[in-house]
């Protein structure tokens, strides 16, 4: 009977190291930038399990409860057995067996109900801690959420100035181009303009030049003949100064 305690309180024991080490191995909660809705399920049925092998060591130990139980009421029976007809007390051989068995179960059922107390606390723990992700994993889908609307907002308002933007510059460009058109046939309206000028004023030049010519020539003509003319007055009085002269000395003689 002290053995097959000794073996239930090994298993036990075992049990709470292999608990305590599957909880030491356990990865840490890591957000990813996935899908809400697949991370909220992967990470649901990875505390469920946790929570399932934790049940299901508990479970473990309370079987070995039952089962030291079952040893102790054997105990009782084999204790009830051993009584001295008559008198209700133990033979006095089997009482240093009896109360070292007694001794041994009362300790076992102390540490069994440790176990059960910290593996108890533990499972509490671990459901705090489930509650407390499950909110801060809504909080940060519910940010996400919000972000993303932000985000299609934004978008939305950044393509609406880059279309009006575009809009203004294609004006801007249409009224420059426009504005450079105009400016062009200006300048060929006033290149045209200048060359016919330049013609114009090469026509009076040169009309200028033949009237110049033309007055130099009649005033050359006029003062030739002015001469002339002179030349001739000037003949004709000599003419009759001479014939004047000639004349009383005619009649003298």
């Amino acid at each position: 009977m002290v053995e097959a305690f000794e073996d239930a309180d090994e298993e036990a024991s075992s049990l709470v190291e292999a608990c305590d080490q599957e909880e030491e191995e356990e990865e840490p909660y890591e957000k990813t930038s996935s899908d809400c809705q697949p991370l909220v399920q992967r990470w649901r049925l990875r505390l469920l399990e946790q929570v399932e092998r934790r049940d299901s060591q508990l479970q473990g130990l309370q079987a070995l409860y039952e089962q030291y139980s079952e040893c102790r009421r054997n105990l009782q029976a084999a204790d009830a057995n051993k009584r001295v007809p008559g008198t209700g007390y133990l033979v006095p051989k089997d009482v240093a067996e009896a109360k070292e068995l007694h001794n041994a179960a009362e300790k076992l059922l102390r540490h069994k109900e440790s176990q059960i107390q910290e593996l108890q606390r533990h499972n509490k723990e671990l459901l705090d801690e489930l509650q407390r992700k499950e909110l801060a994993h809504t909080h940060t889908c519910r940010e996400a959420t919000r972000l993303s609307q932000e985000n299609g907002h934004l978008k939305a308002t950044l393509g609406r100035l880059v279309a009006q933007q575009k809009r203004e510059l294609q004006g801007e460009l249409q009224e420059k181009e426009l504005a450079h058109l105009e400016t062009c046939r200006e300048a060929t309206r006033l290149a045209q303009e200048n060359g016919h000028l330049k013609s114009e004023l090469s026509r009076l030049q040169q009309r200028l030049r033949q009237q110049t010519d033309i007055e130099v020539s009649s005033e050359a003509l006029a003062c030739h003949d002015d001469a002339v003319g002179e030349a001739q007055s000037n003949g004709d009085a000599g003419k009759g100064e001479r014939q004047s002269t000639s004349g009383p000395n005619s009649r003298i003689g």
